[in-house]
C-alpha cells in the first residue's frame, strides 16, 4: 500500500526554512511529495497558521483528492477568497 503523504510535516519543516533535501531525509519522503506539496500550498494561497487547524488527512484530501483530478478541478480554478476550511467544504466533501 501506497504510504499517504504528511503534508502537514512537510510544510511546517517548509516553514520553519528547511530545504526540499533536508525535509526528504527528515521525514523520509520522496522530493516530489515534497516539491508537490509546497507548489499546492503557494497556489491556494494560504498561512502555515490555517494547516494547523486540519488533520493531516483532510490536508491531503485538500491537495491530493483523486476525485478532484479525476473531474478536472484543479487548485488554480478554486477561489482562493475560500479559507482551507471552505476550499474543503467546497472542492472535496460534496
Amino acid at each position: 500500500m501506497k504510504k499517504k503523504i504528511n503534508v502537514k510535516e512537510i510544510l511546517d519543516l517548509y516553514a520553519q526554512g528547511y530545504s526540499y533535501n533536508k525535509i526528504c531525509s527528515t521525514l523520509k519522503c520522496s522530493k516530489k511529495s515534497v516539491s508537490d506539496s509546497v507548489k499546492k500550498f503557494k497556489e491556494l494561497d494560504i498561512c502555515i497558521d490555517e494547516i494547523h487547524q486540519y488533520s493531516n488527512d483532510d490536508l491531503y484530501e485538500v491537495f491530493f483528492n483523486e476525485r478532484v483530478k479525476k473531474e478536472g478541478l484543479n487548485f488554480e480554478a478554486m477561489d482562493t477568497s475560500l479559507s482551507s476550511k471552505k476550499l474543503y467544504d467546497v472542492y472535496v466533501k460534496k
